[in-house]
């Protein structure tokens, strides 16, 4: 009934009724599609990777109303499948115009300004996060964020995730705890889960090729001092580093 482009380091914060699609569509009301925003997670300190859940270890993150980067007014866009759509966008559906009668909301159930028919990522002005939030754990634990910068980026791959792309993403101004009463739900269908033999294999040897390649990366020089130098941009309770200092900065090295 309803599709949505979501990555595995997004998670979805359902802020009314009790927490399920079933309440966010029942306080939204009548709506063909609707976007959530962006708001950026980082690695809250966290340097040393652990098998736990990304939602219970990340508390640090952009304050609410945050738009001082615009990675953090990025949306993603849930919509109902229709004849109206002529392409499955990252970000948000795309329309050949806009359908007659369509109805497309924002996380507070404002209708979208027209101009989103035409084009758009990112939220606008008045956007409002009322009835869901996107929590976006970009970068997590900084042994992590080595492993994803060696894999290189997997749409835009002529883009590098470095230092820069850290100090974007890893925001750490204020402690937002509002996913931990999730957690135990959560775990609750994780140990279902595991309960099959071989998505219990899979998990493991995942984590272990995981740790495997931290591991590698951290024994070569030049990894060992991005990982120590990492932990010196964005600590909780800091306003963030602008990302072209960071630039500038390894440029002079």
């Amino acid at each position: 009934d309803w599709l949505i482009c979501s990555d595995c380091d997004e998670f979805l914060q359902i802020r009314v009724g009790d927490g399920t699609l079933d309440a966010l569509f029942e306080a939204t009301g009548e709506a063909d599609a609707i976007s959530f925003c962006w708001k950026l997670f980082g690695h809250g300190g966290r340097s040393r990777y652990t098998d736990t859940f990304v939602t219970e270890q990340f508390v640090w993150a952009a304050p609410e109303d945050y738009k001082g980067r615009v990675r953090a007014r990025g949306l993603k866009t849930m919509f109902r499948p229709s004849r109206a759509i002529r392409k499955f966008g990252v970000h948000r559906p795309k329309y050949f115009e806009k359908p007659e009668g369509y109805i497309w909301k924002d996380a507070g159930g404002q209708l979208m300004p027209d101009l989103y028919y035409e084009t758009g990522w990112a939220a606008y002005p008045g956007f409002t996060h009322d009835f869901a939030r996107l929590n976006h754990y970009a970068v997590r634990t900084i042994d992590s964020f080595l492993v994803k910068k060696h894999r290189g980026r997997t749409n835009h791959i002529d883009s590098v995730q470095g230092a820069d792309y850290f100090a974007d993403m890893s925001l750490n101004m204020e402690k937002d705890s509002s996913m931990l009463p999730t957690v135990e739900r959560t775990r609750e269908e994780f140990d279902r889960l595991l309960q099959d033999a071989e998505l219990k294999r899979l998990h493991k040897a995942a984590c272990a090729w995981h740790r495997a390649k931290i591991a590698e990366l951290k024994a070569d020089p030049e990894w060992a001092r991005l990982h120590d130098y990492l932990q010196t941009i964005n600590p909780p309770g800091k306003e963030p580093t602008d990302a072209a200092a960071v630039r500038a900065e390894l440029a002079a090295e």
